[in-house]
């Protein structure tokens, strides 16, 4: 048999770069057949086939789809294909005999099932011939001798498994010598379970061992394992073979206990053979022997060698699994942590690579929804392409030009500067791209000028909105450009977007890929975490003057730096998805950190000139891992801090931490330790004199009697200490850094900057505390990162040897001021044990603060030793009731910490991959939307200190505009008089100078301009801003600029809206004002010129405009309807029906507000209204308002109406206090 297809033997000799990509249009194929799309996995089989023509399980997968989308002359010659290569398959046979019966050829169908039948007793052949469809049986003796067979196979591989139990083995059969099996059926699996010996080790070490047959198309087979809900597609490892005749497989295998059982499945489908040496299982109990173990496979791992840098090392993997071996039992969590420690088959990058096939891999169905909302784009943004050229070796210069003219996205230009490159086919290449595309410019410097000046040159070609900038040598995905035009269509106001990135090997391996979080500005001041794909707005490119000359390797960089300088945090918006792969080339600083050295210099110098433009007494300098950099704090302050150290005995774990503490410079600092009923008599005895033990240290007790309440005890302290820098320590910790307090001291005296965290060790010197991310570990609360990390390594992208911001810090070593926690109402005693910390954290973030991690302040922490692990029931019980406080008050925010991606796991604490990631791709719509990263993630936080106005209150306004300067003052003032804290205006492409005209009031905070050049506009302003600010604002009043809230009975409209403490939202209604006969816009307050409204009765009172409990929010339905997550009421307290929408109710006699509308005032304002469109429709609709609604106001807006008057003193007074003028501005629009 073997010798009809020795033909194809020469096709499977594949290089790494053609398996890998032969192994990617299989797996896709696979997919589309699951999802049941045939004609796309006809697609993808047939591409793999063209690469491995010898796969015939694949052609007998290829004639499954084909027979199924219903091309039967395609499926037949899929099949016959199969059949060259082993025509004695009775599954393949099965198949065509099915094939005949459908095409009605009934007699070579009943030859086909036979000859199945015959083979190996094939169940569904025989129950086909036993059908009655045709007159013909097989004998009893095939099933008998089939069914001896199977017995036969079963009791040979029984003898072949050691430490674990055979079960059964479908789809193989003996072969003709001994240890020969052969693959009979089209998912040949073997399955077993451990030993009770090996399921009470930690691990197991699995060997398989076997010879490959002549034909042996595949080069990965798959283990599944069973956690307890049997063989699932998520549960499983890719097995991948040598390429030699003799394969050997070992894998290890975490908590076997927790394992049901194994299946392995060598191949998928039928024909090939192995012979089966072994498959042993052995018992793994220490560390020791795991470490052994792992660097055993070391030396023999199937891995691409260009990447082979990235596989988990045995000390890794031992760091991560010694506290498991520890436990006396496991748990299927435990499993989750421990098996991907476990990867020495695959390593990092295979697993990505796995990841990267199932979550970035768009479809052809894809792209065609991709095309579908780009013409349906409210804004089409045009890119520029910048790139500049020296000497790129001319296939990767090819490559990258093909990859920007394959974007699937079409308004983009690509703009080249040649750096008087000394290989003349660089020119020549660019000369015929220029000639055949008509996206490329290009332009040959004359001199050599170097990165900067040759990427200026080729900036000055552009003409689009903004620059994406792309190194020579590298590549972007397809849909790179439609991805950020998505994101910019979202937020429209956008200046800096940035991107995740990978790398990409010399053979074609994408690995190593970079899962960022939103901006981060002190960890940019680590590295360039912006970098790829970089996309900039060419105004602002052009306003900061582009690329500085003398920064070269670290010119963009700068770039970004002195853009920072000019932009809103909000305008900067992190896409949090793979658009742009790093090439690994030599002595680029892809393949090492340390290969440009004159780029680090070059860094620093650019960080340091940034520093100094914002006056942080801070300095850049040399880092604590390779190409990064590390921050200097450039003056030792005398502030006083008070170290806040709770104890209950546990004197030895108290000494140390004085000691630690009094190696350090002390000056100004007192040391209060807060006694939580100590009734030891060694620890009381210490106590009382602790203060003579430690001379030099100003320490005192200070007794908290009662049940342990971690938050209570340190309020108690706080209260009763005098520093204005609060440290809490805990008593099992070590200090390690003698600068600890010089540094937190200069970090706190930066406004922003509201809480400092240190770099925590275990006593092992593996990592317990460097950050926190909210909605990680089993409660969904929080988690740390970087756990049990080797101290001295540099881990994900070297990011715990770098300072950095974070949601959340330990309290175990935290710094605060005390302002700032007093202003938050310190720690909640709600939450005695768990959580506090991160409470506390978080509501120094709503204040506008900025929390930092510093990997200078180092500190070793035994770990709770005070009071021990939450292992009773009662403790369990009690951190659940506190998670679920933590999640009653903080909700969705849990689960978008911006600090962390969300294409990581909240499982591990590694930077693992998440399956599936949290944030799906816009082309997977939502709601028929693209799906777009929420703003809490996407946009960089703002931080204010406590002279600038923050972002937060009790009532804020949020409103559209369009050419709305003439009464724009006026309007702010009077609502700022009754109450109004914040105005969040979204600028809708006005023309009339209203950025300048409010500039005064952007300075002081008082009112954000938003630039929003999209349409349809207003729902998707009003969207936006509960992203940004959902829990920053009690009441948000959503209204136009013609719209003046009247609280007729009360004074202000904060004092009004103390009567809806139990509605989300609140429905008022319009007041319609005339023109009162003004042709063009009177002097004086507006409110005072229109006097006269319509008739109590009239239908055009009916609308709403909604007033909206911020937090409780869900969507806009319309300009006027809101859907929340409450009770919406009107004016008079009574529910409105939310199913439907309300944007109309019936009029009612207004008892204590209205909202005055202004819809027409004067005749030329009337005429500029009509003119500027609708900012709730598309730029293409037909719909318009009515011309003659002017006359209809005229005619019957004839009660006279004054009762806003009351409030014109008050609106005068304001703009006297802001410094504004009354009355229209005529002049400056």
């Amino acid at each position: 048999m073997m010798d009809r297809f020795k033909k194809f033997a020469s096709l499977a000799k594949l290089t790494p770069q053609q398996r890998s990509a032969a192994r990617a249009v299989r797996m896709a194929g696979n997919q589309a057949r699951d999802e049941r799309q045939w004609h796309k996995a006809q697609q993808h089989y047939s591409e793999y086939l063209n690469l491995r023509s010898d796969d015939f399980s694949i052609w007998v997968q290829l004639g499954h789809v084909c027979k199924e989308a219903g091309d039967l002359d395609a499926a037949e010659s899929a099949y016959e294909r199969a059949r060259l290569i082993n025509p004695a398959d009775s599954d393949l046979l099965l198949n065509l005999g099915h094939l005949r019966k459908r095409q009605n050829l009934f007699e070579e169908a009943h030859l086909f099932f036979t000859q199945a039948a015959n083979i190996d007793g094939n169940k569904a052949a025989v129950a086909e011939l036993n059908g009655g469809w045709i007159p013909a049986t097989p004998s009893l003796p095939i099933i008998q001798s089939s069914d001896e067979r199977r017995s036969e196979t079963e009791e040979a591989l029984a003898d072949l498994i050691k430490g674990a139990k055979f079960s059964m083995a479908p789809g193989l059969s003996l072969g003709e010598e001994p240890g020969l099996f052969q693959f009979s059926g089209m998912d040949p699996q073997i399955h077993f379970s451990f030993t009770d010996a090996i399921a009470s080790s930690k691990v197991a070490l699995l060997k398989i061992a076997f010879e490959k047959g002549e034909y042996f198309p595949s080069d990965f087979g798959t283990l599944f394992y069973d956690l307890g809900a049997g063989f699932q597609a998520g549960q499983m490892i890719m097995v991948p073979y040598s390429e030699g005749n003799i394969c050997e497989v070992t894998l290890l295998l975490a908590a076997p206990a927790l394992v049901r059982g194994l299946r392995w499945d060598p191949i998928e489908g039928a024909g090939a053979e192995i012979r089966l040496r072994h498959i042993h299982v052995e018992a793994i109990s220490s560390l020791n022997a795991l470490h052994a173990a792992v660097r055993c496979l070391e030396a023999t791992q199937f891995a691409d060698p260009d990447v082979a840098d990235t596989l988990v090392s045995a000390d890794e993997v031992c760091e991560g699994l010694a506290p498991f071996f520890t436990k006396d039992r496991l748990f299927e969590a435990d499993y989750a942590v421990m098996q991907p420690f476990l990867t020495p088959w695959s390593g990092r990058h295979h697993a990505y690579s796995h990841w990267r096939h199932i979550y970035a891999n768009p479809s052809e169905n894809d792209y065609a929804t991709m095309d579908r909302m780009i013409e349906e784009m409210p804004w089409r943004p045009r890119f520029s392409f910048v790139m500049p050229v020296y000497n790129t070796p001319p296939q990767l210069l090819c490559e990258v030009l093909d990859a920007m003219l394959e974007q699937n996205y079409p308004d983009f230009e690509i703009c080249l500067a040649d750096d008087c490159s000394p290989n003349a086919e660089v020119l020549q290449i660019l000369e015929d791209y220029a000639s055949r595309c008509p996206q490329v410019k290009f332009v040959r410097r004359k001199t050599n000028g170097h990165i900067s000046l040759a990427s200026n040159s080729a900036a000055k070609l552009a003409t689009g909105d903004f620059i994406v900038l792309v190194d020579h040598d590298d590549l972007i995905p397809r849909y790179a450009l439609f991805v950020v035009a998505a994101y910019l269509n979202r937020f429209p106001d956008a200046r800096i977007l940035f991107s995740d990135e990978d790398k990409i090997s010399p053979s074609g391996i994408y690995f190593n890929p970079y899962f960022k979080s939103c901006f981060n500005q002190y960890l940019m001041y680590g590295h360039n975490m912006v970098s790829h794909l970089g996309v900039y707005q060419r105004a602002l490119f052009e306003e900061v003057g582009g690329f500085y000359k003398g920064l070269e390797g670290s010119q963009d960089y700068d770039l970004t730096l002195r853009c920072i300088d000019q932009v809103d945090p909000h305008q900067i918006i992190h896409i949090p998805h793979v658009l742009y792969h790093w090439r690994q080339v030599p002595g680029s600083t892809s393949m090492a950190a340390e290969a440009k050295d004159y780029a680090a210099y070059a860094a620093r110098n650019a960080i340091n000139r940034q520093m100094q433009r914002q006056n942080l007494p801070l300095a850049s300098v040399e880092g604590h891992a390779p190409g990064n950099h590390a921050i200097d704090v450039t003056h030792e302050l005398d502030t006083s801090i008070s170290i806040i150290i709770p104890t209950r005995n546990g004197i030895d774990v108290l000494d140390d931490c004085l000691r630690s503490i009094g190696k350090c410079d002390t000056v100004n600092t007192e040391v209060v330790i807060v006694d939580n009923d100590s009734d030891d008599p060694e620890a009381l005895a210490y106590l009382g004199r602790v203060a003579k033990i430690h001379p030099t240290l100003n320490v005192r007790v200070l007794k908290a009697p009662g049940a342990f309440n971690f938050s209570a005890i340190n309020n108690l302290a706080v209260e009763n200490s005098t520093g204005d820098i609060i440290c809490f320590l805990n008593n099992d910790t070590r200090i390690l850094s003698k600068s600890w307090l010089i540094r937190a001291r200069g970090l706190l005296a930066m406004e922003e900057v509201g809480m400092v965290g240190g770099r925590l060790l275990y006593p092992d010197n593996t990592i317990q505390h460097f950050g926190i991310v909210t909605g990680m570990s089993d409660h969904r609360v929080a988690g740390g990162v970087h756990l049990f990390e080797d101290g001295n390594g540099y881990g994900y992208f070297s990011k715990h040897r770098m300072m950095g911001e974070f949601t959340a810090v330990t309290a175990a070593c935290m710094f605060v001021r005390r302002a700032d926690f007093d202003a938050v109402g310190g720690f909640e005693t709600d939450l005695a044990v768990a959580y506090n910390d991160i409470d506390l954290c978080l509501k120094i973030r709503a204040i506008g603060r900025r929390i930092l991690c510093d990997p200078s302040i180092l500190v070793e922490h035994k770990e709770s030793k005070s009071r021990g692990s939450d292992t009773t029931p009662e403790k369990a019980e009690r951190l659940e009731r506190e998670a679920a406080w933590m999640r009653a008050r903080w909700g969705e925010q849990l689960l978008e910490d911006p600090y962390y991606s969300p294409n990581l796991s909240l499982k591990r604490p590694d930077f693992s991959l998440a399956y599936p990631p949290r944030q799906a791709w816009p082309w997977q719509l939502t709601d028929d939307k693209p799906s777009i990263a929420s703003g809490a993630i996407a946009r960089a936080p703002r931080f204010f200190s406590a002279k600038k106005r923050n972002d937060q209150g009790f009532l804020a306004i949020c409103a559209i505009l369009k050419n709305e300067a003439i009464n724009i003052l006026e309007w702010i003032a009077y609502h700022r008089a009754l109450g109004v804290e914040k105005f969040y205006l979204y600028n809708n492409n006005s023309t009339d100078n209203v950025d300048a005209l409010l500039e005064p009031l952007i300075e002081i905070g008082l009112v954000d301009l938003i630039d929003w050049p999209i349409r349809p506009a207003q729902l998707e302003a009003y969207d936006d801003f509960v992203d940004r600010h959902r829990r920053n604002w009690t009441w948000t009043a959503f209204i136009d600029l013609d719209e003046f809230i009247n609280p007729l009975e009360f004074d202000s409209i904060t004092d009004w809206l103390q009567g809806f403490n139990e509605a989300s939202a609140i429905a008022v209604q319009w007041m319609n004002f005339g023109p009162d006969g003004h042709n063009t816009p009177p002097d004086g307050l507006l409110i005072e010129n229109y006097t006269t409204r319509l008739p109590d009765d009239h239908a055009m009172h009916g609308h709403v405009k909604t007033i909206v409990r911020t937090a409780d929010y869900v969507k806009a339905r319309s300009p006027h309807s809101m859907i929340v997550s409450g009770r919406i009421v009107d004016e008079h307290g009574e529910d409105i029906d939310q199913s439907v929408d309300y944007a109309i109710l019936p009029v009612r006699k207004h008892r204590s507000i209205c909202i005055n509308h202004y819809y027409t005032r004067s005749r030329s304002e009337w005429a500029a209204k009509l003119n500027k469109g609708l900012a709730d429709h598309r730029k293409d609709t037909t719909v318009s308002r009515n011309p003659a609604w002017l006359e209809t106001y005229e005619r019957e807006a004839i009660v006279p109406d004054v009762r806003i008057a009351r409030f014109a003193d008050a609106t005068r007074l304001m703009l006297t206090e802001l410094g504004l003028p009354a009355g229209p501005q005529l002049e400056k629009i």
